[in-house]
């Protein structure tokens, strides 16, 4: 049997969680996935609201949300801004309906870096400081898909120099 997008893209996320345990062991006090695969009650509940990750450091409760993509192909990060457009249903990135993580970890399995964001921050930059609007929108065309997704291409060099970001080479952390 063929694995679905869906499938193919939750066995991607579940690989970028396993590559940061590591780095989750080193800084934080405790942290769990949150994998809703099989329950669509706690997806609508958790993870959709808080993201894939709750994690704790120096006693403060955190959410982050993991991206995750096989591979930096192309050096961008493709920031979601449609989760379905023809239907008007607005991606992650989304300050009013998205998930409201504190943190986005941006995940790239082949290379093992994670690139983390404040939340909030990027969307500020984003939506309140009109830098979406600098980069065309397009259709995510990796992945066949009922769905029409649609964002922005940012490049990660640029994006790093705008917001701040912590850069983790995962290949340095030891298990």
């Amino acid at each position: 049997m063929t694995p679905t997008t869906f499938q193919t893209c939750l066995a991607i996320e579940v690989e970028g969680y396993q590559l940061i345990r590591p780095y989750l062991d080193r800084h934080c006090e405790e942290y769990v996935y949150i994998n809703t695969s099989k329950r669509k009650d706690l997806y609508n509940l958790i993870q959709k609201n808080a993201g894939d990750l709750i994690f704790k450091v120096n006693g403060e409760i955190y959410f982050a949300d993991l991206k995750t993509e096989q591979s930096n192909r192309y050096g961008n990060f493709f920031l979601e801004t449609w989760s379905n457009k023809s239907r008007n249903t607005p991606g992650w990135l989304d300050p009013k309906v998205g998930i409201q993580s504190d943190y986005l970890f941006y995940i790239f399995l082949e290379q093992k870096m994670m690139y983390s964001f404040n939340f909030p921050e990027l969307r500020r930059w984003a939506y309140e400081q009109n830098n979406l609007k600098r980069f065309p929108e397009k259709c995510q065309k990796k992945y066949d898909q009922l769905n029409d997704t649609w964002g922005v291409c940012v490049p990660i060099e640029k994006l790093v120099r705008e917001v701040k970001t912590r850069i983790v080479d995962l290949q340095k952390i030891e298990k």
